[in-house]
């Protein structure tokens, strides 16, 4: 137990921050007060703040320019592989629109079907084929919930 110099509350040394150039290890002030202290001081000096990360922007961009770069690598890679996976089963991405999600896809109709199977060469026995999976699997998850529930009435009676 140690206690907060800033609140004076006594709190768990795991309430505090580590700080090595103290002789305890651990920094004054709790975490929460460190936190509320760094809030204050940054909304205090916020526009200083901006103009010294700009500087710094300016000064040397190229640390910023290799972060983003990285950022987008990550990004491409993750749309190739959607793509990859899209071009091994469209299925399921042709029958999700804005509005309905994978699950309700019994609720899709038979023109949007029928344009996607023009318009991709997608044989319609696929279609239904899927339609009947995920029908399958909603029943399978309801009757698995309420087997979950029925253990619980039955726990609660013992």
């Amino acid at each position: 137990m140690r206690t907060c110099t800033k609140c004076g509350t006594e709190k768990e040394l795991s309430e505090f921050n580590k700080d090595k150039t103290r002789k305890e290890g651990l920094f004054p002030h709790c975490k929460v007060c460190k936190r509320d202290a760094d809030n204050a001081y940054r909304s205090a000096n916020a526009e200083r703040l901006r103009a010294e990360r700009r500087a710094r922007y300016a000064a040397n961009p190229e640390p910023y320019l290799e972060r983003s770069r990285k950022t987008n690598r990550k990004c491409d890679a993750y749309r190739q592989a959607a793509r990859k996976r899209y071009a091994a089963n469209p299925l399921p991405k042709l029958i999700q629109t804005r509005k309905r999600t994978k699950e309700d896809v019994s609720t899709v109709s038979d023109r949007y079907v029928r344009r996607m199977k023009a318009a991709t060469g997608i044989d319609e026995t696929q279609i239904t084929a899927y339609r009947e999976t995920l029908l399958i699997k909603r029943e399978y998850q309801a009757f698995k919930k309420f087997l979950t529930e029925i253990e619980n009435v039955i726990e609660k009676t013992d």
